[in-house]
């Protein structure tokens, strides 16, 4: 009797193992392979990956109340507009929905946000991240960070952040805490406090001039959203971590028309004609 009992515990055991490993098949844990959520940048700005939406994402579906249900290693459960699981950067993502940005000429009246607009040289910009978390966690906050290469560099570093904030588990989007009491499991044991009921919130930037000398023509925006229990450190716009989402946009810089640059060119052109009118005559 015992004898079948041992056997029947080693199987158990085995297919328990089994279906471990396959549940596990694909995990990304370098940024060089498996299903999970990826930059689409060119590849000189650095890999950036994550394995599970679960907790936070960025952008929200816009059912006001609805819980966060995120797409974890291999399985895309389809409940949320999130990121779509991926197995290498530059895959196409249609999840990309968080970051929006808004333009102005002069700092006072502003643009529909959208993710199309041009950056104009010298004029001003501010952006929007909207966010969507779980009201489930014991970490103490979630991060949001912005990176825009304004010079061409092809790669991201510190000077490049346009916006960056940590949304604390137990506050609201505005930074209030929460007062009340939840079901036990919403106790969060790193805050020793109950997490926040609130699952959407909205973040603005300041008001940014684009600068005078950025680089004209396309550049790019990356923007990540990431459980501060997966980093340690400062949050880097490369490389893995496991809970998260980045968002890559592609954001094309353009001259200011009335700008002396453009100006004299434009006189150059217009002399150009008359001078071929007068030929001609």
């Amino acid at each position: 009797m015992k004898k079948h009992k041992i056997i029947g515990s080693t199987l158990i055991a085995l297919t328990v193992l089994a279906t471990s490993n396959i549940a596990n098949a694909g995990r990304i844990q370098d940024c060089t392979g498996g299903s999970g959520d990826y930059g689409d940048a060119p590849s000189s700005y650095g890999q950036a990956c994550h394995d599970t939406n679960r907790w936070q994402q960025l952008g929200t579906d816009g059912e006001t109340g609805d819980t966060l249900f995120g797409d974890s290693i291999r399985t895309n459960d389809n409940n949320n507009v999130g990121w779509s699981s991926e197995s290498a950067s530059r895959d196409v993502d249609t999840g990309d929905n968080g970051v929006l940005w808004s333009t102005s000429v002069d700092g006072n009246t502003w643009s529909t946000f959208s993710e199309t607009a041009d950056l104009v040289q010298g004029q001003f910009v501010k952006f929007k991240v909207d966010a969507k978390r779980s009201t489930e966690g014991n970490h103490k906050f979630d991060e949001y960070k912005l990176w825009l290469d304004w010079f061409g560099t092809g790669s991201f570093n510190e000077d490049d952040v346009v916006q960056n904030g940590e949304w604390m588990k137990n506050e609201d989007a505005t930074g209030n805490l929460f007062t009340g009491t939840r079901d036990s499991n919403f106790f969060n044991t790193d805050l020793h406090d109950y997490n926040s009921p609130v699952e959407f919130a909205t973040f603005f930037s300041d008001v940014i001039q684009v600068p005078l000398d950025a680089i004209l023509g396309q550049t790019w925006l990356r923007a990540r959203f990431v459980c501060e229990n997966s980093f340690t450190g400062d949050l880097m716009s490369t490389g893995y971590y496991h809970q998260g989402e980045t968002e890559d946009y592609a954001i094309n810089i353009v001259e200011e028309v009335n700008s002396p640059a453009t100006f004299a060119l434009f006189s150059l052109a217009l002399m150009g004609i008359v001078f071929r009118v007068r030929q001609s005559s």
